[in-house]
C-alpha cells in the first residue's frame, strides 16, 4: 500500500537521493527543507525532520557522495 504524509508551506521541488532511501522536499512558504524517509521492508513513507532554509526555497539538488 502507498501511504502520504503531509507536508505544509507549499512544497515546491523533490529531490530523492541515489539509495532511494531519503526525498528531500522544499517547501518555499515554511522556508523550510524537509527530510522524507522510505522503510525498504514495509515501503512506508515517513517525515524524518526538516531544518530552515533561505527565503523561499524552489529547488532541491542531491549531488553523489565521496
Amino acid at each position: 500500500a502507498i501511504n502520504t504524509v503531509a507536508l505544509t508551506g507549499n512544497p515546491s521541488a523533490i529531490a530523492v537521493e541515489a539509495s532511494n532511501r531519503y526525498a528531500f522536499v522544499a517547501s518555499s512558504n515554511d522556508n523550510a527543507l524537509s527530510t522524507l524517509q522510505l522503510d525498504s521492508t514495509s515501503g512506508q513513507l515517513s517525515f524524518a525532520g526538516s531544518v530552515a532554509t533561505g527565503v523561499s526555497p524552489v529547488a532541491v539538488l542531491v549531488a553523489p557522495g565521496p
